[in-house]
């Protein structure tokens, strides 16, 4: 259906795979030629009467990111908060299997997802604050609903990033698994025979809203000094 953006049926299970495919090793990430490609496979996908799932994935099991954070985030349409509100208003359940490095359009549209799987080898990641800029396309508002303001506020104040096993204590993802487990034709099956494990709902990390704001202040208490201080700091006042 597109260069970068891969369809395949399996039993009434969309499963689209996002490449990279820059010019001469250039890493583009989610900008506005992926993002159209994305929204004209949604398009079709969501039209048809027998979908009964959606898998996104990373071609060669990783995820676009980009050379260049702030371009996924440009005034391109389609937008990627656009892209990232189908998903999580998509009639079917929405499986993120994740790989490589999560950041960018790729936090955002996995933070979207029903149930967000991350492959042992992923490392979520947050290049933005470094930059002077927030992460965008509602990638951070729905990480702070579903997580907490505190796991939220971690991503953006870890430097390195942080591994899979780290991240899902912190609400980043529902489950981590190998990439034998979560192959393709392992999930579809479990999709047909409703068998995922749930994911954590949308508003999982606001069921509390006095707990949420208390823990903005300890994780305030706990940024780091040094260059990301300040952006994660405006990142505080945004989710308060």
């Amino acid at each position: 259906m597109s260069e970068r953006v891969g369809l395949e049926w399996r039993e009434g299970v969309a499963l689209l795979s996002l490449q990279e495919a820059g010019p001469r090793g250039r890493r583009l990430g989610f900008d506005a030629g992926l993002r159209a490609e994305l929204a004209r496979t949604l398009d079709a996908v969501l039209a048809e009467r027998g979908l009964s799932g959606l898998i996104v994935q990373g071609a060669d099991g990783a995820w676009p990111v980009s050379d260049d954070p702030a371009r996924d985030y440009d005034a391109k349409a389609p937008l990627l908060r656009d892209l990232a509100a189908r998903l999580a208003g998509a009639r079917v359940p929405v499986v993120a299997v994740l790989g490589g490095v999560i950041s960018g359009g790729g936090l955002a549209l996995a933070q979207a997802a029903t149930l967000r799987i991350a492959l042992d080898d992923a490392v979520f990641h947050a290049p933005e604050p470094a930059l002077g800029i927030l992460p965008g396309g509602g990638g951070l508002v729905r990480l702070a609903r579903r997580a907490g303001p505190a796991g939220a506020l971690a991503l953006l104040g870890a430097e390195d990033g942080v591994p899979a096993p780290q991240a899902m204590r912190a609400g980043l993802c529902d489950v981590v698994l190998s990439a034998d487990t979560a192959e393709p034709a392992v999930l579809v099956r479990a999709l047909r025979e409703d068998a995922l494990p749930p994911g954590r709902p949308a508003n999982a990390g606001l069921a509390d809203p006095a707990k949420a704001l208390s823990t903005i202040a300890e994780a305030r208490a706990k940024i780091p000094a040094g260059p990301l201080a300040e952006a994660v700091q405006r990142a505080a006042d945004c989710l308060e």
